[in-house]
């Protein structure tokens, strides 16, 4: 399980799936898809043996400190996980929404000035699809394909590991 690295649970914003840490991280210890990774193939699981969770949803949070678009800092509401196909048919570049790449972590972010949402897209589906080639890892799995009904993540994993 790749994702929900960071989420309402925290004090600070985050993002969910990050492939790489990002050295701006606001927290003390943080964790990627990348040191989960690496943590199994170090203790010895053979790299053929990991399969990667792909999220197909966003983590949602809310009167969030208008500083660093957002990332990294407190919140007062949120909790709410947005499925993609809500975030594509409302909040990605719309609404007064932005999308923000985040080159450390090889995700984007959406962010309105009081609101940011931490998500993947086909872009970072992409980066992700290639660190599992370069790797050697036994594939990926989705969390879950009824937040894609339109199947557009799901088109990108096919067509990058087929």
């Amino acid at each position: 399980m790749t994702y929900d690295i960071h989420g309402e649970w925290d004090e600070l914003t985050g993002l969910n799936a990050p492939l790489y840490q990002d050295p701006e991280s606001g927290f003390f210890k943080d964790w990627s898809v990348h040191d989960s990774v690496r943590t199994f193939i170090g203790q010895g699981v053979p790299a053929e043996k990991l399969v990667m969770g792909l999220p197909f949803y966003g983590r949602m949070f809310k009167q969030v400190n208008d500083s660093g678009n957002g990332l990294y800092q407190p919140f007062s509401g949120g909790g709410k996980s947005v499925s993609f196909a809500v975030l594509e048919a409302q909040y990605i570049d719309k609404n007064g929404y932005t999308r923000i790449w985040d080159d450390e972590s090889q995700v984007p972010l959406l962010w309105n000035g009081d609101t940011i949402i931490s998500y993947d897209d086909t872009e970072s589906i992409g980066h992700k699809t290639d660190y599992i080639k370069a790797k050697g890892l036994g594939g990926a799995m989705i969390w879950e394909l009824s937040q894609d009904p339109d199947e557009v993540l799901l088109t990108k994993v096919d067509e990058e590991l087929k």
